[in-house]
C-alpha cells in the first residue's frame, strides 16, 4: 500500500508528495535546466506567430497533442509561468486540439535531442476563445523549490532515498539544440 504524506505546494499550482514505498512503474522525465534560454530559440513577441516551438500535451484522455511554446512569464508573483497555444498553421493542425476542463495537471512536453523532457502541467486553460491559451507553472524555474519540498518530505517522513529532479543536459557534442523550426517539426509530427 502507498500512502501519501503531507504535501508541500509550490506557488500555485505544484505539489511534492512523499509516498512511504516507490511507485510501481511510473515515468521519470527530466525537466530542462534552469537556464534553459540557452537551449530553446527565442520567444515570439505576439500569440499570431507562426512557426514557434512544439510541445506535446497529454489531455485526460491520454491523447498525445501538438501545442505551440510561446514563452514565460511572471504572472503571479511567486510563480514564472509558461503559456502555450494550439497550433494554427501547417501540419500542426492535425495534432492539436482544444484542451477542456479536465484536462488539468497533465504533462506538458518538449522534444529536446529526441527525448521528452518535462516543462510543466496543464494549469489553466482558456476554453472559449481561439487559439485557446493555456498558462501553466514553469518547472525549470522551480528546480530549486521542488528539490528542498522533496528534501524536507523526505526527511520529515524518516526516508534515506535521496531523490531530486533529474535535468536535462545537452549532449556533450552539440553547442546548441533546437525544439523549434524545420527540424522539430519533422521529428515531432512528419511535418
Amino acid at each position: 500500500m502507498f500512502r501519501p504524506h503531507i504535501a508541500n505546494k509550490i506557488g500555485h499550482d505544484a505539489q511534492v508528495i512523499y509516498f512511504d514505498a516507490d511507485l510501481p512503474s511510473i515515468a521519470n522525465y527530466r525537466v530542462l535546466p534552469g537556464d534553459y534560454e540557452v537551449h530553446v530559440p527565442e520567444f515570439p513577441e505576439s500569440f499570431v506567430t507562426p512557426n514557434v516551438s512544439p510541445i506535446i500535451v497529454l489531455d485526460q484522455e491520454h491523447k498525445a497533442l501538438v501545442r505551440d511554446w510561446y514563452g514565460v512569464l511572471d504572472w503571479r508573483e511567486d510563480n514564472i509561468y509558461m503559456y502555450a497555444r494550439n497550433s494554427l498553421t501547417g501540419n500542426r493542425t492535425s495534432y492539436t486540439e482544444k484542451l477542456v476542463n479536465g484536462d488539468s495537471s497533465h504533462p506538458m512536453f518538449v522534444l529536446m535531442n529526441g527525448e521528452l523532457v518535462l516543462l510543466s502541467a496543464t494549469f489553466t486553460i482558456n476554453t472559449v476563445t481561439p487559439p485557446y491559451i493555456s498558462v501553466s507553472p514553469f518547472y525549470p524555474t522551480d528546480i530549486g523549490a521542488i528539490n528542498a519540498a522533496m528534501t524536507t518530505l523526505e526527511n520529515d517522513n524518516g526516508g534515506s532515498d535521496g531523490y531530486q529532479l533529474s535535468v536535462w543536459t545537452p549532449p556533450a557534442d552539440v553547442q546548441s539544440v533546437l525544439v523549434g523550426g524545420a527540424s522539430a517539426n519533422q521529428v515531432l509530427v512528419g511535418a
